[in-house]
């Protein structure tokens, strides 16, 4: 799907001059550490600053007024992977969360969409 998007699109992606990796702090906002959330990709990752309590999930989940999931598994490299790192976000447990593919900009509103998509999942508690 990413291979027809790029050539639709004429996009091709931009080289990485530094690989990050999981647990690596990035040198913003007071620190911002590197959360490797795999199956949307294989180096899918989110950004936790702890100094605002916020997480930036990526495409780990959509969070719409009418809607919260988890991307279609035929948008995912290795879907296997998503309920592991929505248990480490669970763990994380962030009082904000952003992700990618949402309607307003409501952190906390976001963590509750995140609370339900857990207990729809059976992963509440």
């Amino acid at each position: 799907m990413e291979a027809v998007g790029r050539a639709a699109f004429r996009y091709w992606p931009a080289l990485i001059d530094q690989p990050l990796t999981g647990g690596m702090e990035l040198p913003y906002g007071g620190g911002i550490e590197v959360i490797h959330l795999p199956g949307h990709t294989d180096g899918h990752c989110g950004f936790y600053s702890p100094r605002f309590d916020l997480l930036f999930s990526g495409d780990l989940f959509a969070s719409y007024w009418f809607s919260t999931h988890s991307p279609p598994v035929f948008l995912n490299r290795h879907p296997e992977q998503i309920p592991a790192s929505l248990k480490k976000v669970k763990a994380l447990f962030p009082r904000l969360i952003i992700p990618n593919h949402y309607d307003g900009l409501d952190g906390e509103w976001h963590r509750r969409k995140f609370d339900f998509l857990m207990a729809k999942r059976g992963c509440a508690g």
